[in-house]
């Protein structure tokens, strides 16, 4: 009682802005928080579920690579999400309308297109080369069709989805981690009471579930949304507007190509590791992942706000309030460092009582490169986070283009000597870390010369 009235003192005494960034902060962690119980619910689960490491590898390999779709809207999604923060910000409800129904539109055609194009490609794919599974283990037909049972799942999710640039504009980011928590909910409820025949009839049946499992929330969401907060904004077809096109674009077609570059560099762990080692190590790489990418998902969690209440703050001119916010999200680095340097001191104990002792054999030179991995992960979340606020990223876009070119010839050359999967890790760590440095400077420079402007 006393923490809560001590909380609520503290709410009411900062500025406006820095009073969402906090509410939805501490809401987003909570959510979060709960989150992460699930997450740690679902690997034994999963494990259980399946009961072979290789079909696992391919499910999270199959999720790792068809789930890149989301990364395909062309920067609408992002385009849109700072758009509004200025139609909001300034009462402007017909121009958040048309940018609405644009943004609904262009991604309605792409959705179609994209399902169209995967549904014709999927059969005429050998997905077992592709998966590296023999057909002895999963054969050609059940594997098609899981993947294309995902692909439909994510392809819809991909459309609905784009309630969540509205959720964001609206500094409501708590609101989509809810809806997260709920999918992760959901999919760990069927894991833990759908009937178990096989490992081939599980995959197949969860891919099928998938489709539910991952538009439901948005789903239902959407229409709530519409119904209620936004009614007078909601998407119609008549609202469409080419100029609102091109306004979109315009801020969305950068971020686009930085997120297909992040993808490429940080979404596809999974499939290079299936592809040059072995699916099964994709189960021990997800151990790893999901233990040290904690402390770097809460950060992300709480930067969540920050991004639209940057947007907010450089168009209100609140220079000085941004610098000081800046500083204030560097010190996420300080207890993040802490944790992941202790999480690779106790990682087997901590292993082996989340999965019993017999699930993996720890290697703590594995677990301190994961360790660096995080760390940059958290950095690279702040520094884009605010880069991204501000509609800054002509160096971020050349950076993460450098990356991922030095990632894919880091690992063609490394893996002619060996077979090691950490390989995959290291190489991350190698790449962000110049981008890390570059867009620190970057960002101190940005700050200096508006704060001189505004003087």
């Amino acid at each position: 009682m006393q923490l809560n009235e001590k909380f609520r003192k503290k709410l009411n005494s900062l500025s406006g802005n820095s009073r969402i960034v906090l509410k939805n902060s501490v809401a987003a962690i909570l959510i979060k928080g709960a989150g992460v119980i699930i997450s740690v619910l679902s690997m034994p689960a999963f494990l259980r579920y399946f009961d072979d490491k290789a079909v696992l590898g391919v499910w999270y390999t199959i999720l790792g690579v068809v789930t890149w779709i989301d990364f395909f809207d062309l920067g609408i999604g992002n385009g849109l999400r700072n758009s509004l923060v200025d139609s909001f910000t300034n009462q402007r409800h017909e121009r958040a309308q048309q940018q609405i129904s644009t943004a609904y539109v262009l991604i309605g055609i792409l959705t179609v297109l994209m399902m169209t194009a995967g549904l014709v490609t999927a059969p005429l794919l050998d997905w077992n080369s592709l998966l590296n599974i023999r057909a002895e283990v999963v054969s050609s037909e059940v594997l098609e069709a899981a993947v294309r049972n995902v692909f439909i799942g994510v392809t819809l999710h991909f459309f609905l989805k784009l309630i969540s640039s509205v959720i964001y504009a609206l500094q409501k980011s708590a609101w989509n981690h809810a809806l997260s928590l709920i999918g992760n909910i959901l999919r760990l409820a069927f894991v833990l009471l759908a009937p178990s025949t096989n490992a081939q009839s599980n995959l197949l049946m969860l891919s099928r579930a998938y489709v539910y499992l991952a538009c439901l929330p948005y789903m239902v969401a959407t229409f709530a949304v519409f119904a209620t907060k936004l009614r007078d904004v909601r998407p119609r077809v008549r609202m469409f507007r080419r100029d609102a096109v091109c306004e979109i674009a315009a801020v969305g077609g950068v971020f686009f190509l930085c997120q297909l570059l992040y993808m490429l560099l940080m979404n596809t762990n999974d499939f290079c590791i299936t592809y040059f080692t072995d699916p099964a190590n994709t189960t021990e790489y997800n151990i790893y992942f999901k233990l040290f990418s904690l402390a770097g998902t809460l950060a992300q969690v709480a930067l969540t706000p920050v991004w639209s209440a940057v947007t907010k703050a450089f168009y209100e001119k609140s220079y000085g309030w941004l610098r000081q916010l800046y500083r204030k999200c560097l010190l996420l680095m300080l207890p993040v460092l802490g944790g992941q340097l202790l999480l690779a001191c106790l990682l087997q104990p901590v292993v082996d009582l989340w999965l019993g002792t017999k699930a993996i054999q720890v290697r703590y030179d594995f677990a301190l490169v994961f360790a660096l991995w995080g760390v940059l992960f958290t950095f690279q979340n702040v520094l884009s986070t605010f880069a991204c606020g501000l509609g800054r990223l002509k160096l971020q876009l050349g950076f993460y283009a450098a990356s991922v070119a030095a990632k894919y010839i880091f690992l063609i050359l490394a893996y002619q000597y060996t077979d090691n999967w950490i390989l995959v890790i290291l190489s991350n760590v190698i790449v962000m870390l110049p981008y890390c440095i570059a867009q620190h400077i970057q960002l101190q420079k940005i700050f200096g010369t508006m704060e001189a402007s505004n003087a």
